[in-house]
C-alpha cells in the first residue's frame, strides 16, 4: 500500500497498480478503499490533477473477470485462451513435455518460499550445434499480472506444434536453446486464485513482521541498496526485502541464469500492463550502458520487434528504457542481467493492454497478446542468430525436402 497526505490531513493508503514516467502520459493506476474514496477525490481536486474512474466496483470487475474465464471450460482440456491455476499449468507443462520428449525437458529450478516447485521449460531442437545461443523468458513475477504467464504458455505450445512445420520456427529451435519460466512467483500466484487476485509479492514471511510478501522484481543483486521506486517498509507493494536475494525464488532463478554462462544472450521478462518494450536500465533515469554501441544495439533491436509486434494484430508498443517509460525501480531482473550478467539482449515487456481493463484483462484478449508478442520474440531470437551469423536459408531448405519426402 502507498499512502497519500496533504499538511493537517488524515493519510490516505492506497494500491498503486500501475504508474507511468512516459512523457506521452504521466500516469499512475490505482485502485482504494470506498471508504478513502471521497477523501482522496478532494485531494486530486485540491492538487488540480486530472483523473478517471475506469473501474467503479472492483470486486464487480473480478466477479465477471472469473465469470468469463469459465465459459466452456468445463470439459477438462486446457486451453490457451483461458487463465489457469498453477497446478493446472504445471501438470500442463508435465504433460506436453511427455508428449514432445526429444526437444522438451522441463527444469526444476528451486523451490519457493512455501515449497512449491519453479519449473522451466527447455525446448530446443534436433540440430548439432554444440554451442547454441539461449534466450531465456520469465512472466508472473508479480502475481497479478495473469496475462504474462498464458503469454508464456503460449509460446510453448506454439514452439513445441510448430517445429517441422513452421520455417521460422525449425530454423530458430534448431540453433537456440529456450528456456521459458511461465510462473516466477508461484506461491503469490496460487494466492491469486484462492485469496486475493490483485496480490502481487511473494508469500515469505520474517518474524517479528506483520505484513507478508516481497516485491520479487526489487530483490535482484544490482542496484538493490539504491531504493528508488521500492521501499524498505514491508507492508508495501513495493519492498524490496530485508537484502539482495532474500527471496528463494530469486536465488534459485538468479543462479539458473548465472549457470547459463556466456550462452545466455537473451532475457526477457513479462509483466502487464501498458503496451511497453523496454531496455536498460531501471535503476535510474541517468543511467545508461556504458557503450554506446549497446545503446545502438537496444533500439535497433527494440525497433525491429516492437514493428513484428504491431504488425500481428495492429498494436502499438512503445520501446525505451525502463525508467523513462515505466519510472525508476532498484534490484530489477533486467538489470542484473544487463548489468550483472552482461545479457546485451536485456528485455522486459509491458503487454496488453493500456490500461481500460489492467490487471483484469479478458481472457478474449489472452491469444491476441500472445500472437503479437510471439511475432516478437521471434524476431528478437532472430536479431540474437544474425549476430551469431546463422543462416536461415539452409533449414528452409531442409525443411522443405523433408516435407516433400
Amino acid at each position: 500500500m502507498t499512502t497519500f497526505s496533504v499538511a493537517n490531513s488524515t493519510p490516505l493508503q492506497v494500491d498503486i497498480w500501475q504508474s507511468s514516467d512516459d512523457s506521452s502520459t504521466h500516469s499512475t493506476d490505482m485502485s482504494i478503499a470506498p471508504d478513502v474514496k471521497e477523501q482522496l477525490i478532494e485531494l486530486i481536486q485540491f492538487l488540480q490533477i486530472p483523473y478517471e474512474t475506469l473501474v467503479p466496483d472492483l470486486q464487480k470487475a473480478i466477479d465477471e473477470n472469473m465469470k468469463q474465464n469459465g465459459v466452456e471450460n468445463n470439459d477438462g482440456v486446457f486451453r490457451l485462451d483461458r487463465y489457469h491455476p498453477l497446478d493446472e499449468i504445471q501438470d500442463w507443462l508435465l504433460s506436453i513435455a511427455y508428449e514432445y520428449p526429444e526437444i522438451t525437458e522441463i527444469i526444476e529450478v528451486g523451490k519457493s518460499f512455501e515449497g512449491r516447485p519453479i519449473l522451466v521449460a527447455k525446448i530446443s531442437g534436433r540440430s548439432s550445434d554444440e554451442e547454441r545461443p539461449a534466450v531465456f523468458l520469465d512472466a508472473g513475477i508479480h502475481s497479478n499480472e495473469w496475462v504474462a504467464p498464458a503469454t508464456l504458455i503460449f509460446f510453448i505450445n506454439e514452439l513445441l506444434t510448430k517445429y517441422e512445420y513452421s520455417g521460422h520456427i525449425t530454423y530458430l529451435l534448431n540453433h537456440v536453446d529456450f528456456y521459458i519460466l511461465p510462473v516466477f512467483n508461484v506461491d503469490g500466484y496460487v494466492h491469486t486464485w484462492t485469496k486475493d487476485r490483485m496480490w502481487r509479492k511473494s508469500l515469505s514471511r520474517r518474524a517479528n513482521v506483520t505484513c507478508q510478501g516481497v516485491d520479487l522484481n526489487r530483490n535482484w543483486p544490482y542496484m538493490w541498496d539504491e531504493l528508488r521506486g521500492a521501499s524498505a517498509d514491508p507492508c508495501s507493494h513495493a519492498y524490496a526485502g530485508p537484502h539482495s536475494e532474500s527471496e528463494p525464488e530469486v536465488k534459485a532463478v538468479s543462479s539458473f541464469l548465472e549457470s547459463l554462462g556466456a550462452n545466455l544472450k537473451a532475457y526477457i521478462a513479462y509483466h502487464s500492463y501498458s503496451q511497453f518494450w523496454m531496455t536498460p536500465f531501471a535503476f535510474s533515469r541517468n543511467a545508461r550502458p556504458q557503450h554506446f554501441e549497446r545503446i545502438a544495439i537496444h533500439m535497433h533491436t527494440s525497433r525491429r520487434v516492437t514493428e513484428a509486434i504491431s504488425g500481428t494484430h495492429g498494436e502499438q508498443y512503445r520501446y525505451g528504457p525502463v525508467a523513462d517509460l515505466y519510472g525508476e525501480a532498484t534490484g530489477s531482473s533486467i538489470d542484473f542481467a544487463n548489468g550483472a550478467l552482461g545479457v546485451t539482449y536485456a528485455f522486459g515487456v509491458e503487454l496488453r493492454d493500456n490500461g481500460m481493463f489492467g490487471h483484469l484483462l479478458p481472457p478474449s484478449l489472452i491469444l491476441p497478446t500472445a500472437e503479437e508478442n510471439l511475432a516478437g520474440l521471434l524476431e528478437l531470437a532472430t536479431i540474437v542468430l544474425e549476430e551469431k551469423g546463422v543462416s536461415r536459408a539452409a533449414d528452409t531448405r531442409r525443411l522443405l525436402e523433408s516435407n516433400r519426402n
